[in-house]
């Protein structure tokens, strides 16, 4: 039996040497259903990867009223956002320069907000009176820089207060300062916010 499969075996391949064209269309017609039925399954996954990508961003991504309801925005913040297209719309364009630092500062990371903080405190440096004061600026820096671990940020809230009260007191320095200077520190702010950070909008 074994020497008839074995004759049968050298007989096919004698056949297919004498019709090379034959072999060749054998070989080219199975190559091309292989790559083929591999094409379709990649296009398959492929979309099928789209897709499922395009329903996670869509379930991400706020809308302005989204953005509000979710972070409690007042009523009067939300109508003087609702007619931009987007969140990043709202970023660049919108002087409303309050609600632009509030929005930003809803999704910063907390080393987004101590780099924050720190700048605005740079702002009124020398209305800051306690050296302890200073001091919790110092570490802020060097925390957002890498160079301060979390705990040694921690250890400086003791002396937090003190950042507050002078705060507080500049706070009340700027209220004698004319509406328009108040404007101008806001939007300084903003200025700042919109070159040094990149922001998460989705939810």
């Amino acid at each position: 039996m074994m020497g008839d499969e074995q004759s049968f075996i050298n007989d096919f391949h004698l056949f297919l040497a004498d019709n090379p064209a034959l072999m060749h269309n054998h070989k080219t017609a199975f190559s091309k259903s292989t790559i083929d039925k591999d094409e379709r399954r990649k296009r398959t996954l492929n979309k099928k990867r789209i897709k499922r990508n395009n329903k996670k961003r869509r379930r991400r991504m706020m809308t302005i009223k989204d953005f509000c309801m979710k972070h409690k925005a007042c009523k009067e913040g939300y109508e003087r956002a609702k007619h931009f297209k987007n969140m990043d719309d709202f970023l660049e364009n919108s002087e409303d320069y309050a609600d632009v630092i509030w929005a930003c500062t809803r999704v910063m990371t907390k080393k987004e907000r101590v780099q924050f903080s720190c700048w605005c405190f740079r702002q009124i440096w020398d209305l800051l009176k306690a050296e302890r004061s200073k001091n919790v600026i110092i570490v802020g820096e060097k925390y957002v820089q890498g160079l301060a671990t979390e705990e040694e940020l921690d250890a400086t809230a003791n002396y937090a207060n003190d950042a507050y009260n002078d705060a507080y007191d500049a706070a009340n320095y700027a209220y004698h300062a004319t509406y328009a200077e108040i404007c101008a520190a806001r939007k300084k702010q903003v200025e700042y916010l919109r070159n040094n950070f990149v922001f998460n909008w989705e939810g």
